[in-house]
């Protein structure tokens, strides 16, 4: 068994691997929200408008991701079955 892999190594350095990465991520962050702002600001024209049925969309939306979530709970004990038997 491997003592050292990733998992276990980002588990107990979890922050200072955080504290090391997150100083380059917090610096290009604060480098590019002018140039993603400006590429907003350019792309506003060619995008789509907003409409009455975007929240009848984010609705509808949910109720399918509610539905899947119902049937992945309803089929996950009928899969363990399954996985026990094989």
């Amino acid at each position: 068994m491997v003592r050292n892999s990733a998992k276990n190594l980002g588990v107990h350095y979890n922050v200072r691997i955080a504290k090391i990465a997150g100083l380059p991520l917090k610096f290009l962050v604060i480098l590019l929200i002018p140039l993603v702002a400006l590429t907003e600001m350019l792309n506003r024209p060619f995008g789509k408008k907003k409409t009455a049925n975007a929240q009848n969309d984010t609705i509808d939306e949910s109720g399918y991701l509610i539905r899947f979530a119902a049937l992945k709970t309803i089929s996950a004990p009928v899969r363990k079955k399954s996985l026990r038997a094989a």
